[in-house]
């Protein structure tokens, strides 16, 4: 298993981070411990038979590590279009999908995901755009489809309306175990925690 550390995607400059959260959404959080962990030796332990599975190649390992840029590129990109819907879709639709924040699991399905989306204060909307920033980044390649990635994020609700000034803004740490499913890479299970006490 190997890591890659330091990259960095980028659609703006730093945000300022505040401490204001919503709940529902599917990133702020300011007190949360993961249980990304367990997951991951959940997904790696997992398998027909319990056999262990097979070293990856340093060709496999830079391929996943590629595939999970590649994946929050699209975060990125759909957010900066405000693309709701399809940045929705880059969560997976399993039965046991989870996304935890604040200790506590606020999404259990993509739908929950979109829902959360809707809870945004003011309400997400073509004139409201999604600017993020990853930071930090880091990818372990855990299995041929099975990827750990752990980033700082910031992130920027944009107002086009008003001059495109930020409406809101955030700061975490995020870790996501990422899937490859047939249509793609997709956000498996995830977690994100801010400062402590508002600190950043």
């Amino acid at each position: 298993m190997t890591h890659e550390r330091g990259a960095a995607l980028s659609s703006s400059g730093r945000a300022t981070a505040d401490r204001r959260t919503t709940p529902g959404m599917p990133f702020p959080t300011w007190r949360a411990l993961g249980l990304a962990g367990a997951l991951v030796l959940a997904a790696c332990t997992s398998g027909a038979g319990g056999d262990r599975a097979k070293p990856l190649s340093p060709l496999a390992e830079r391929a996943i590590e590629d595939s999970a840029r590649m994946l929050l590129e699209q975060f990125r990109r759909l957010g900066a279009a405000a693309r709701w819907d399809s940045l929705a879709g880059l969560y997976d639709d399993a039965p046991n999908f989870s996304w935890i924040e604040s200790g506590r699991v606020v999404a259990r399905s993509r739908a929950d995901i979109r829902r959360g989306f809707d809870k945004l204060s003011p309400p997400l909307s073509p004139q409201l755009s999604l600017v993020t920033t990853f930071d930090s980044l880091e990818v372990h390649a855990l299995a041929a489809d099975v990827a750990f990635v752990q980033t700082r994020t910031t992130t920027q609700f944009i107002d086009k309306a008003s001059s495109g000034a930020p409406a809101f803004s955030f700061t975490t740490t995020m870790t996501m175990l990422i899937v490859r499913r047939a249509d793609g890479w997709k956000i498996r299970h995830g977690h994100a925690s801010g400062p402590p006490n508002g600190a950043h």
